[in-house]
C-alpha cells in the first residue's frame, strides 16, 4: 500500500531586520495553533536576545534558537496539552556519571551515588536520548558528578538530533582545556553552565574542597565562550548572599567574563542539604528581591541574561518544573521529577521512559501544575520527604520495582 504524505500542521517563522521573531501557523489544522504561535512570538519579542545562532535568536542557554524546529517544540507541546490535557517535558537533566573531582558540601547528587549499582550503559543512554526527544524534549542537559569525566560524553552529545533538541552541559569547569573544548564543539555542544558558588575564590574552593577550583572554573568558562559556545555561570542564593549583595557581584563577574547568562538557584533542602536548617533557606522577602533583581537585569542593556529559580518557579513565572517541563535521570537510570527531588518513579533500564513519565505525572503529587517549587513546600515535604530516614538509599521509590532478568535496553514505547 502506498501512503500519501501531507502536512496537517506547520509553523513558518523568521527573524526580521530588527531582530524580531515573526511566526505563523499553516496547514489545515493551523488555526488551532495560530493564536498560540502569535502569543509565543510576542512573548519572545519582549525578552532580551543573548546571542544569535543558526540565523535565529537565543533568549536563554536552556533553549534552542528561534526560529528552529527544536525551538518551536515548546509551542507544539503546549498544543498537545491544550488538545489532550497531557503535558510533556521540554528538558531532560541527565546524570551520566557518579565520578567527580569535587566533594562539595552542598552537592545535590551526592545521595544518589552511595550505592554500588552500575551506571547506565552507552546503549541505554542512546535509547534514553531517543525516547526523550520523542517525548518532546528539546533541551538535553548532561550533568553528573562531573560529565566531562565520562569517556562517552562526546558520543552522547553527538547522538542528540539537532532537529529535535540541543545538548547542554553542567560542569565544575576543571576539565575545560582548549583541547577538550574543541572536541565538545565538534561534537555539537550547544551551551554550558559552569558552577561558581561564590565571587570569593577562597570560599568557592573551600566549599568544593579543591584548591584552585575557582580560577580554573572562571578561566574555563571564558575559554568556552571564546570557542563559540553559549556559556553562563550557575550559582545559588542563600539569605547571606542576598543581604551581602553577592548576587550583584556575581552578575558583574559574569559580564566581565563576557558570558551570556547567570543562573541563580535557590538554596533547596536536597542532597547533602536534605535536612537543612530552615534558617539557611530563602525567605519570601529574599525571593521577591531576587525576582526584582532578575527583572532589572533582563531589562538592562549590556548585562547578561539572568535565570533565577525564585522567579521561574513562581506563579509569576512558569511554576514548578518538576514532572511538568522537566525530568531527571540518575546515573543508575532512576527517573525523578527533577534533580532536587529524591523520589523515583521508575528506571529506564526496566521500562520505557513514556511509561515512567505517565506514572509520574498521574501521581497525586504531580497531577496538577504547582505555582512554586515543591521541594521548598513544607506540606509537600511533610507528606513525601520528611519521613525518609537519613541512611535511606536515594532516590526513594514511589512505585513497585519490576526486576529485569537480563536488564536489556528498553526500546522506546
Amino acid at each position: 500500500m502506498e501512503l500519501e504524505e501531507f502536512t496537517l500542521l506547520g509553523i513558518r517563522a523568521a527573524v526580521d531586520g530588527d531582530g524580531q521573531v515573526y511566526a505563523e501557523a499553516s496547514g489545515p489544522l493551523g488555526r488551532l495553533l495560530e493564536e498560540m504561535v502569535e502569543y509565543y512570538s510576542r512573548s519572545l519579542n519582549k525578552q532580551k536576545v543573548l546571542a544569535q545562532r543558526e540565523g535565529g535568536n537565543v533568549y536563554t542557554c536552556y533553549q534552542p534558537p528561534v526560529p528552529s524546529r527544536a525551538g518551536f517544540k515548546v509551542a507544539c507541546n503546549k498544543l498537545i496539552e491544550t488538545v489532550t490535557g497531557r503535558h510533556y517535558p521540554s528538558t531532560a537533566t541527565i546524570s551520566i556519571t557518579k565520578a567527580c573531582q569535587c566533594d562539595c558540601i552542598h552537592c545535590s547528587a551526592a545521595e544518589f551515588m552511595r550505592s554500588g549499582r552500575r551506571t547506565v550503559t552507552r546503549e541505554e543512554m542512546f535509547s534514553l536520548i531517543d525516547q526523550a526527544q520523542k517525548l518532546g524534549v528539546n533541551n538535553m542537559v548532561f550533568t553528573g558528578g562531573e560529565p566531562l569525566l565520562h569517556p562517552h560524553i562526546d558520543e552522547y552529545i553527538r547522538h542528540v538530533d539537532y532537529e529535535e533538541a540541543r545538548p547542554m552541559l553542567f560542569t565544575n569547569g576543571l576539565g575545560l582545556t582548549d583541547e577538550r573544548l574543541e572536541k565538545l564543539r565538534e561534537a555539537g555542544l550547544y551551551s554550558m553552565m559552569v558552577s561558581l558558588d561564590s565571587v570569593d575564590p577562597k570560599q568557592h574552593d573551600e566549599w568544593r574542597r579543591v584548591p584552585g577550583c575557582w580560577q580554573k572554573a572562571v578561566d574555563g568558562a571564558q575559554h568556552a565562550r571564546e570557542a563559540g559556545l553559549l556559556v553562563g555561570f550557575s550559582t545559588y542564593a542563600d539569605p547571606q548572599k542576598v543581604r551581602r549583595g553577592e548576587l550583584e557581584e556575581m552578575l558583574q563577574l559574569t559580564r566581565e567574563c563576557k558570558l551570556h547568562e547567570l543562573t541563580i538557584f535557590d538554596t533547596v533542602p536536597t542532597g547533602r542539604f536534605l535536612h537543612l536548617d530552615k534558617s539557611r533557606l530563602l525567605s519570601e522577602e529574599d525571593k521577591e528581591y531576587i525576582k526584582e533583581f532578575s527583572r532589572r537585569a533582563n531589562q538592562a542593556e549590556g548585562l547578561p541574561g539572568v535565570k533565577a529559580q525564585s522567579f521561574v518557579n513562581s506563579a509569576d513565572g512558569h511554576g514548578c518544573f518538576a514532572a511538568y517541563f522537566q525530568f531527571y535521570m540518575t546515573a543508575a537510570g532512576d527517573i525523578t521529577p527533577c534533580d532536587f527531588t529524591p523520589l523515583s518513579f521508575g528506571n529506564i533500564t526496566e521500562e520505557p521512559l513514556r511509561t515512567i513519565w505517565e506514572r509520574m505525572t498521574s501521581h497525586e503529587a504531580y497531577r496538577q501544575r504547582c505555582g512554586h517549587c515543591r521541594m521548598q513546600d513544607q506540606e509537600f515535604r511533610a507528606r513525601y520527604i520528611d519521613h525518609i530516614a537519613e541512611d535511606t538509599e536515594l532516590p526513594f521509590p514511589m512505585y513497585e520495582r519490576k526486576e529485569s532478568k537480563d536488564r536489556a535496553v528498553v526500546a522506546a514505547g
